[in-house]
């Protein structure tokens, strides 16, 4: 019975590491992108009725507006909200 214990405690053990694990890593979330070297920007006064939607449409017209904002959040350490008078940095589009 002593063993049955032993092992019953060692599996919950594991199972509350695994969690602990992965909490932390949904905590963290994806890794970032990594800009590869020579990425030229264009810098971005924002006005008013700017949004992210409509800046990355503007300078990356071909590209998915959805990705386009994701890498100006991360390029500038962003969330969703952005005000007129900001200066934000957006990627040249490859060619």
């Amino acid at each position: 019975m002593e063993r049955r214990g032993t092992l019953v405690a060692a599996i919950l053990m594991a199972i509350l590491v695994a969690a602990w694990c992965l909490a932390i890593a949904w905590r963290l979330g994806p890794p970032p992108e990594v800009v590869p070297a020579g990425t030229e920007y264009v810098g971005h006064v924002v006005g008013m009725g700017d949004t992210l939607w409509s800046i990355a449409q503007r300078y990356r017209p071909n590209e998915d507006p959805r990705k386009v904002i994701q890498e100006i959040q991360q390029d500038n350490d962003i969330g969703p909200i952005i005000r007129p008078g900001d200066i934000i940095r957006v990627r040249k589009p490859a060619f």
